[in-house]
C-alpha cells in the first residue's frame, strides 16, 4: 500500500494506494474529523459506510510483467510493435532519464503545456511532484535533446506494482512532434516494461477508466493496445464532520476542483 499525505486549510487529505480490506477498515476506523481518505484501487467491497462520501469502479489496465518478455511484446497488437520497430530505428537519437533534478524540471514543463493544450487537466508543479518522493519513479525521454514524452510511476515495493500517475509529451506542439509520438512514446512504455520487470515488478498498471463509455477513448484503446488487460478494483472516498463539509463545496465547485488537483496528491 502507498499513502500519500497533505493539508489544505483545516482539512488533512489522505490518499491510499491498493490497501487490502484489513488496511482500509483500519484506516477508516482511525479517521478525523476533519480528514479526508480518498482509497484508489483496492479489490476491498465497502458499498455501506456511515464514512462513505463517493464509491466507483475503476477499471486499470495492466501488463502482466510475471510474463516473458517475449510473451509480453507478442501481446502488443500489431500496430503497438510497427511503432515499436520505427522508434527502435531512432534509438541513436533518443535519450531517456529517471530521477533526476533536471528530469523533474524539464518534465513539469512538458506536462503543462501538454496540459494548457489538451485542456484536460489543470498544471502541476515541481513541489507536487515532490510529494511522490520516495515511492516514485520518472522517465523523460528526449528525442535530439528535446523532451519528447515523460510517465510518473507510483511503486509499490510491497504488492510488487507500479501505477502510472502523470503522463505528458509533444505531440501536441506541431505537426512533426504528433508524427513521431506514437513511436517515442511506445518506446518509453517498453523501457519500462523491461526495467520493471527486471527489478522484479508484477503488474505495470497504466491507469484506465470509470465508466464504459470510455473503453472506446483513444487512450484506453492505446494503453489496451500495449497488451494490457483490464483489472476491475473500487475507488472510495471517506470523511466525517468538517471533512463532509469541505467535500460537499469541492465536489460543487468545478473550478475548485480542477484548481486543487494540481495541488493535492492524485
Amino acid at each position: 500500500m502507498i499513502v500519500l499525505d497533505t493539508n489544505w486549510l483545516l482539512v488533512s487529505y489522505r490518499v491510499a494506494y491498493f490497501p487490502n480490506a484489513d488496511l482500509l477498515s483500519m484506516m477508516i476506523g482511525e479517521l478525523r474529523p476533519n480528514e479526508i481518505l480518498r482509497v484508489r484501487q483496492t479489490t476491498a467491497s465497502l458499498d455501506e459506510h456511515p464514512a462513505l462520501l463517493e464509491k466507483s469502479v475503476f477499471n486499470a489496465i495492466c501488463v502482466d510483467l510475471t510474463k516473458e518478455i517475449d510473451a509480453i511484446q507478442k501481446m502488443m497488437d500489431p500496430t503497438s510493435r510497427r511503432w515499436l520497430r520505427k522508434a527502435e530505428k531512432l534509438a541513436a537519437e533518443v535519450d531517456i532519464r529517471t530521477n533526476d533534478v533536471s528530469t523533474h524540471r524539464d518534465f513539469v514543463e512538458l506536462y503543462n503545456r501538454f496540459a494548457r493544450l489538451n485542456r484536460h487537466s489543470g498544471p502541476i508543479t515541481t513541489r507536487r511532484l515532490q510529494r511522490f518522493a520516495g515511492v516514485s519513479d520518472l522517465f523523460l525521454l528526449y528525442y535530439r535533446g528535446r523532451p519528447a514524452c515523460g510517465h510518473l510511476w507510483l511503486r509499490d515495493e510491497v504488492t510488487r506494482r507500479v501505477r502510472l500517475l502523470f503522463s505528458a509529451s509533444a505531440r501536441l506542439e506541431s505537426k512533426s512532434e504528433a508524427a513521431l509520438s506514437g513511436a517515442l512514446n511506445r518506446y518509453l512504455h517498453w523501457y519500462e516494461i523491461e526495467s520493471y520487470k527486471e527489478q522484479k515488478f508484477e503488474l505495470y498498471d497504466m491507469g484506465g477508466f470509470e465508466v464504459e463509455e470510455d473503453l472506446g477513448h483513444s487512450l484506453t484503446r492505446f494503453k489496451l493496445s500495449l497488451g494490457g488487460f483490464i483489472l476491475r478494483e473500487n475507488n472510495y472516498c471517506f470523511g466525517r464532520g468538517l471533512a463532509r463539509v469541505v467535500h460537499r463545496i469541492y465536489r460543487g465547485m468545478p473550478r475548485l476542483a480542477l484548481e486543487l488537483r494540481g495541488r493535492l496528491p492524485a
